[in-house]
Protein backbone atom coordinates (compact mmCIF):
# COMPACT_ATOMS: atom_id res chain seq x y z
CA UNK A 1 0.00 0.00 0.00
CA UNK A 2 1.36 3.42 -0.96
CA UNK A 3 0.49 6.25 1.43
CA UNK A 4 1.96 9.31 -0.32
CA UNK A 5 2.15 11.59 2.75
CA UNK A 6 1.34 15.22 2.07
CA UNK A 7 3.88 17.32 4.02
CA UNK A 8 2.05 20.18 5.74
CA UNK A 9 4.97 21.83 7.51
CA UNK A 10 8.56 21.39 8.65
CA UNK A 11 9.91 23.27 11.64
CA UNK A 12 13.15 23.12 13.62
CA UNK A 13 12.51 22.65 17.35
CA UNK A 14 15.25 23.96 19.61
CA UNK A 15 15.77 23.26 23.33
CA UNK A 16 13.66 25.49 25.59
CA UNK A 17 16.79 26.76 27.35
CA UNK A 18 20.38 26.96 26.09
CA UNK A 19 22.86 24.20 26.84
CA UNK A 20 25.34 25.38 29.50
CA UNK A 21 28.82 26.14 28.14
CA UNK A 22 30.48 23.30 30.13
CA UNK A 23 28.20 20.79 28.32
CA UNK A 24 28.70 22.12 24.79
CA UNK A 25 30.99 19.23 23.76
CA UNK A 26 29.71 15.68 24.15
CA UNK A 27 32.47 13.15 23.39
CA UNK A 28 31.40 9.99 21.61
CA UNK A 29 32.74 6.79 23.13
CA UNK A 30 34.54 4.13 21.10
CA UNK A 31 31.31 2.09 20.96
CA UNK A 32 29.44 5.15 19.66
CA UNK A 33 32.07 5.75 16.99
CA UNK A 34 31.83 2.11 15.86
CA UNK A 35 28.02 2.29 15.57
CA UNK A 36 26.59 2.43 12.07
CA UNK A 37 25.79 5.95 10.91
CA UNK A 38 22.11 5.21 10.31
CA UNK A 39 18.76 6.13 11.81
CA UNK A 40 16.52 3.77 13.76
CA UNK A 41 12.84 4.52 14.25
CA UNK A 42 9.94 4.24 16.65
CA UNK A 43 6.35 4.70 15.44
CA UNK A 44 3.45 5.22 17.87
CA UNK A 45 -0.11 4.84 16.60
CA UNK A 46 -3.14 6.46 18.24
CA UNK A 47 -6.49 5.45 16.79
CA UNK A 48 -8.14 8.74 17.67
CA UNK A 49 -6.53 11.98 18.76
CA UNK A 50 -7.81 13.26 22.11
CA UNK A 51 -7.20 16.85 21.09
CA UNK A 52 -7.37 18.59 17.73
CA UNK A 53 -4.43 18.62 15.32
CA UNK A 54 -3.40 22.22 16.06
CA UNK A 55 -3.25 21.62 19.80
CA UNK A 56 -1.58 18.21 19.57
CA UNK A 57 1.17 19.67 17.38
CA UNK A 58 1.60 22.62 19.76
CA UNK A 59 1.78 20.29 22.80
CA UNK A 60 4.26 17.93 21.13
CA UNK A 61 6.50 20.79 19.96
CA UNK A 62 6.60 22.56 23.33
CA UNK A 63 7.20 19.34 25.28
CA UNK A 64 9.85 18.26 22.74
CA UNK A 65 11.61 21.60 23.23
CA UNK A 66 11.63 21.09 26.99
CA UNK A 67 12.79 17.46 26.67
CA UNK A 68 15.71 18.51 24.46
CA UNK A 69 17.14 20.59 27.32
CA UNK A 70 17.70 17.28 29.15
CA UNK A 71 18.94 15.44 26.04
CA UNK A 72 21.12 18.24 24.68
CA UNK A 73 23.28 16.01 22.36
CA UNK A 74 20.12 15.15 20.40
CA UNK A 75 19.73 18.84 19.46
CA UNK A 76 23.41 19.16 18.53
CA UNK A 77 25.48 18.17 15.52
CA UNK A 78 27.92 15.28 15.11
CA UNK A 79 31.24 16.59 13.86
CA UNK A 80 32.85 15.30 10.67
CA UNK A 81 35.43 13.15 12.46
CA UNK A 82 32.66 11.45 14.51
CA UNK A 83 34.56 12.04 17.76
CA UNK A 84 32.06 14.37 19.43
CA UNK A 85 28.72 16.13 19.24
CA UNK A 86 28.73 19.92 19.18
CA UNK A 87 25.82 20.60 21.56
CA UNK A 88 25.02 23.91 19.86
CA UNK A 89 21.21 23.73 20.24
CA UNK A 90 20.81 23.44 16.47
CA UNK A 91 17.49 21.70 17.06
CA UNK A 92 15.57 18.84 15.46
CA UNK A 93 13.23 18.73 12.45
CA UNK A 94 9.54 18.36 13.31
CA UNK A 95 7.50 17.42 10.25
CA UNK A 96 3.71 17.38 10.02
CA UNK A 97 2.09 15.29 7.31
CA UNK A 98 -1.43 14.37 6.19
CA UNK A 99 -2.15 10.76 5.22
CA UNK A 100 -5.31 10.21 3.17
CA UNK A 101 -5.81 6.72 4.59
CA UNK A 102 -7.22 5.30 7.79
CA UNK A 103 -5.03 3.78 10.49
CA UNK A 104 -6.89 0.45 10.41
CA UNK A 105 -5.97 0.07 6.72
CA UNK A 106 -2.28 0.15 7.68
CA UNK A 107 -2.59 -1.88 10.87
CA UNK A 108 -4.61 -4.63 9.17
CA UNK A 109 -1.59 -5.74 7.16
CA UNK A 110 1.47 -3.59 7.96
CA UNK A 111 4.52 -3.89 5.77
CA UNK A 112 7.93 -2.22 6.00
CA UNK A 113 7.59 -0.11 2.86
CA UNK A 114 4.27 1.36 4.03
CA UNK A 115 5.54 2.06 7.55
CA UNK A 116 8.68 3.76 6.20
CA UNK A 117 6.44 6.37 4.53
CA UNK A 118 5.44 7.54 8.03
CA UNK A 119 9.06 8.27 8.97
CA UNK A 120 11.03 11.50 8.57
CA UNK A 121 13.86 9.38 7.12
CA UNK A 122 14.31 5.80 6.01
CA UNK A 123 16.34 3.89 8.63
CA UNK A 124 19.05 2.87 6.17
CA UNK A 125 19.44 6.42 4.86
CA UNK A 126 20.95 9.09 7.03
CA UNK A 127 19.28 12.51 7.08
CA UNK A 128 22.59 14.26 7.59
CA UNK A 129 25.54 14.09 9.95
CA UNK A 130 24.09 17.27 11.36
CA UNK A 131 20.76 15.78 12.51
CA UNK A 132 20.60 13.44 15.52
CA UNK A 133 16.84 13.23 15.93
CA UNK A 134 13.85 13.85 13.67
CA UNK A 135 10.10 13.67 14.35
CA UNK A 136 7.13 13.28 12.02
CA UNK A 137 3.53 13.75 13.16
CA UNK A 138 1.16 12.04 10.73
CA UNK A 139 -2.56 12.91 10.65
CA UNK A 140 -4.95 10.30 9.24
CA UNK A 141 -8.37 10.91 7.69
CA UNK A 142 -10.00 8.87 10.46
CA UNK A 143 -8.78 11.32 13.14
CA UNK A 144 -5.96 9.09 14.32
CA UNK A 145 -2.30 10.04 14.40
CA UNK A 146 1.07 8.31 14.15
CA UNK A 147 4.12 9.88 15.78
CA UNK A 148 7.39 8.67 14.34
CA UNK A 149 10.80 9.41 15.79
CA UNK A 150 14.15 8.64 14.14
CA UNK A 151 17.36 8.57 16.19
CA UNK A 152 20.92 8.77 14.89
CA UNK A 153 22.57 5.54 16.08
CA UNK A 154 25.87 7.36 16.65
CA UNK A 155 24.26 9.40 19.43
CA UNK A 156 21.55 7.11 20.82
CA UNK A 157 21.12 3.42 21.44
CA UNK A 158 17.74 1.75 21.97
CA UNK A 159 17.82 2.33 25.73
CA UNK A 160 18.55 6.06 25.40
CA UNK A 161 15.86 6.37 22.72
CA UNK A 162 13.28 4.57 24.88
CA UNK A 163 14.05 6.82 27.87
CA UNK A 164 13.84 9.89 25.64
CA UNK A 165 10.38 8.90 24.39
CA UNK A 166 9.24 8.02 27.93
CA UNK A 167 10.45 11.34 29.34
CA UNK A 168 9.03 13.29 26.39
CA UNK A 169 5.61 11.74 27.00
CA UNK A 170 5.89 12.46 30.74
CA UNK A 171 6.69 16.12 30.05
CA UNK A 172 3.84 16.35 27.52
CA UNK A 173 1.33 14.88 29.96
CA UNK A 174 2.59 17.03 32.84
CA UNK A 175 2.54 20.21 30.73
CA UNK A 176 -1.09 19.54 29.83
CA UNK A 177 -1.80 19.43 33.57
CA UNK A 178 0.35 22.54 34.25
CA UNK A 179 2.67 20.53 36.50
CA UNK A 180 6.44 20.76 36.74
CA UNK A 181 8.46 17.72 35.70
CA UNK A 182 11.82 16.86 37.21
CA UNK A 183 14.05 14.70 35.01
CA UNK A 184 17.63 13.91 36.05
CA UNK A 185 20.65 11.87 34.92
CA UNK A 186 19.54 11.23 31.36
CA UNK A 187 22.91 11.69 29.62
CA UNK A 188 25.54 9.09 30.44
CA UNK A 189 29.22 9.63 29.72
CA UNK A 190 30.49 6.28 28.36
CA UNK A 191 33.94 7.60 27.44
CA UNK A 192 35.31 6.57 30.86
CA UNK A 193 34.49 2.90 30.15
CA UNK A 194 35.00 3.02 26.38
CA UNK A 195 37.50 5.81 25.62
CA UNK A 196 37.24 7.40 22.23
CA UNK A 197 39.98 7.05 19.64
Amino acid sequence: MKLHPDIISTEIIKPSSPTPSHLKTYKLSLLDQLSPNIYFPFIFFYSEAIIDSINIAKLLKSSLSETLTHYYPFAGQVQDDFSFVDCNDHGVPFIEAHISNKIHEIMKNPDIDTLEELLPSKPSKKLSNRVNLAVQLNYFDCGGVAISVCFNHLVADATAAAYFVKNWSTIALDSSNSASTDINDVILDCTAMFPST
